[in-house]
């Protein structure tokens, strides 16, 4: 999680002059992206990543303490570590084979000196020990709470929009959670960048918790599957299937037969969403992977109930049923299915519906949608007397229908509900954004809410102006 992000960093930081005295050049390749010659030197190699330069490689490499090689995705070339130390050079203009080339920079037989950075997955580290002396292991987790914060002041020049992008996901739980993931946290920011875009705050931003991610999604799968959709729509049905059966089951680890039984080994997509766990000394179990972050993997459960199949393409091994009543229905006594469900909203939504197709051909079901509208319409029906008047008293459901953004299926859940009562709610912006939602489309609230203190509202006031002083004034606060 975050190795090129960090590379990137590194780079940025000796670009700046943070790491001007520790190196003079640094050089970066790419192992999974750059088309490398069958056989080069050290100096071919540092001429392809600075070709425009001007300074004569073999000048660049006189001082070996001033440089820096930094291989990103080191796995990505397939290359066996075992080569004959005869045939490794010592002369950095030798030409020899790729793999005897870069051998040689990793066994310090030429430019012994020199520093280098290597990022691979945790799993792949085994045979590359064998080749390094005095080397430092690192594994990289993500984003602290700090760096969440420093990576959006970077991102935005401007401390007021960064300042106003922050605490717009530091309002809403589940996108704060996510910025853990650096690609994430840079996918938040450039969405709430084009948001920002002609405006003074975030109060209407377009993109909700599931919009957020499909954009993640697809740019984490930008050029892959190109050649071949339908193997990246399989894995993906594959990989839903996994998703929803941990969620029922409370399971975020998968051994590497379930990996395999599934058929989600694909070392060109498994990377990008599950992380491989080194299994503890004396476990003969093999690996153990588990999806990037907990809210991807319910995002994906949730994927699951949407997409439809042939009902070939995924194993039946063990396999959910796929059943959305049976899903919400569960929500009453598991609050833990909350993020899934509320995904789920988000997927059904004309928008995402037409964006997984177009995006990745993949078809969805409109049946999904149907049962969640008459799931809402019931749902707080019999807490009632017949006499008495319709109210919502729970926020989740003015969740749902945010994360939808529809209007109609807003009116037509809502329709039959008259009043609201959020007594003791304490308000967060994303609270308070889900609420403005709903209250413009419901037709049938002509009086404002019973809310707490917390709310920045008191009375029972008109629509219009209680929507006016509760969110023209708190969300002002917080924005």
């Amino acid at each position: 999680m975050g190795k090129t992000t960090m590379v990137r960093k590194v780079m940025v930081e000796w670009g700046e002059g943070t790491l001007h005295t520790l190196f003079d050049f640094v050089f970066c390749i790419d192992c999974k992206a750059i088309a490398l010659p069958m056989e080069a030197s050290v100096t071919d190699l540092v001429s392809q990543c600075c070709p425009h330069l001007g300074v004569p490689a073999g000048k660049m490499l006189d001082d070996e303490k001033k440089i820096l090689f930094i291989f990103d995705g080191f796995e990505a070339l397939g290359f066996s570590l075992v080569q004959p130390k005869a045939e490794l050079s010592s002369n950095p203009r030798e030409v020899k084979t790729l793999e005897l080339t870069l051998m040689s920079l990793l066994k310090k037989t030429v430019l012994p000196k020199a520093s280098l950075l290597i990022t691979m997955r945790p799993t792949a580290l085994g045979s590359l020990r064998q080749c390094l002396k005095g080397e430092y292991y690192m594994e990289i987790l993500g984003f602290s709470a700090a760096r969440k914060k420093e990576y959006f002041y970077r991102y935005f020049e401007n401390p007021s929009k960064a300042d106003v992008a922050f605490r717009f996901v530091r309002g809403n739980e589940i996108l704060y959670s996510l910025c853990v993931i650096p690609i994430m946290s840079w996918t938040i920011c450039t969405i709430l960048e084009q948001e920002l875009c002609g405006k003074k705050n975030l109060l209407e931003c377009s993109k909700a918790t599931t919009g957020v991610t499909m954009f993640y999604l697809s740019q984490l799968l930008k050029h892959r599957g190109r050649d071949n959709p339908q193997v990246l729509q399989q894995f993906l049905l594959q990989l839903c299937s996994l998703a929803a059966k941990g969620i029922w089951k409370h399971k975020v680890l998968f051994e590497e037969k379930e990996i395999k039984d599934c058929g989600l080994d694909q070392p060109g997509f498994l990377p990008y969403f599950l992380n491989e766990r080194i299994p503890r000394k004396g476990e003969d179990n093999g690996n153990v992977y588990a999806f990037t972050h907990l809210h991807l993997q319910e995002f994906f459960a949730a994927l699951f109930y949407v997409l439809e199949d042939d009902g070939e393409t995924v194993s039946r091994s063990g396999r959910v049923e796929k059943d959305v009543n049976k899903l919400v229905e569960s929500y009453k006594s598991r609050k833990d299915l909350n993020v899934t469900v509320r995904f789920l909203f988000g997927l059904v939504s004309q928008k995402c519906m037409e964006y997984m197709d177009k995006t990745f051909g993949c078809r969805t079901s409109p049946r999904a949608r149907e049962e969640l509208l008459e799931w809402l319409q019931g749902r707080h029906r019999g807490l009632f007397h017949p006499s008495q008047a319709l109210k919502i008293s729970e926020m989740d459901t003015l969740h749902f229908l945010f994360e939808m953004n529809e209007k109609s299926f807003a009116q037509m859940a809502l329709g039959h509900f008259t009043d609201l009562d959020l007594h003791d709610a304490k308000l967060t912006l994303y609270d308070q954004m889900a609420l403005s939602f709903c209250i413009q489309h419901w037709a049938g609230l002509g009086w404002a809410p019973s809310l707490s203190r917390n709310a920045s509202s008191t009375g029972r006031i008109l629509r219009q102006s209680w929507m006016h002083q509760c969110l023209g004034k708190s969300c002002s606060s917080l924005l």
